[in-house]
């Protein structure tokens, strides 16, 4: 199983409502009622932007302020904006010294993989788009990533912010899925898998 079914399944052991819905639906369904993705125009925008494959940079931007070299201005957002940044940061300060120089991307780059499958099972991409996309995920872990230890720490941490962010913030949900996402992660086949430059 490649790492996007490794998330895919450990989402769906987490959360009743996603894993009754993917037992009992095509992927298009899924793809449609969970994220309103119906077609390759739509899905081109989503894998780009939507926060579920795009949360790598919220980390960095934390880490960055933890370094007192933020990439922005912090007056320039709003009250709700600086608050959720402000919580972010001191979930992110928590695991920072184990993350990789990469940060969490390969929670982005294993999200990303689990969606172009989806995708591509439902004709949303070509086959060349398929193999082309997941060719420049391969090569982009392959880039940022020096070992497999650094790609699942990243992916760990990646999960952790994950639920962090979308259970508003909480705390305990973030720190419970990411300790979840360990046990699953070092316990099945990940920690095995030879990584090649």
């Amino acid at each position: 199983m490649d790492i996007g079914g490794i998330i895919i399944r450990c989402i769906c052991l987490n959360n009743d409502i996603l894993r009754k819905l993917l037992h009992r639906t095509h992927p298009k369904d899924w793809l449609v009622k969970l994220f309103g993705i119906t077609d390759n125009e739509i899905f081109k925008k989503f894998i780009k932007k939507d926060i579920n494959c795009n949360m790598a940079h919220f980390g960095n931007d934390a880490i960055a302020l933890i370094n007192k070299k933020p990439g922005f201005d912090l007056s320039e957002l709003n009250s709700e904006g600086k608050r959720l940044f402000q919580d972010t940061t001191l979930f992110v300060n928590s695991f920072a010294e184990y993350l990789p120089e990469a940060g969490t991307c390969a929670w982005d780059i294993c999200e990303k993989i689990g969606f172009y499958r989806h995708a591509y099972a439902v004709n949303y991409v070509s086959q060349e788009e398929y193999i082309s996309n997941m060719m420049s995920l391969t090569e982009e872990a392959k880039n940022k990533f020096a070992s497999q230890e650094e790609y699942v720490a990243s992916l760990i941490f990646g999960c952790g912010l994950y639920m962090f962010m979308i259970d508003e913030c909480s705390i305990e949900s973030g720190a419970k899925f990411l300790s979840q996402m360990a046990v699953f992660v070092i316990n099945g086949n990940l920690p095995h898998i030879l990584w090649k430059k």
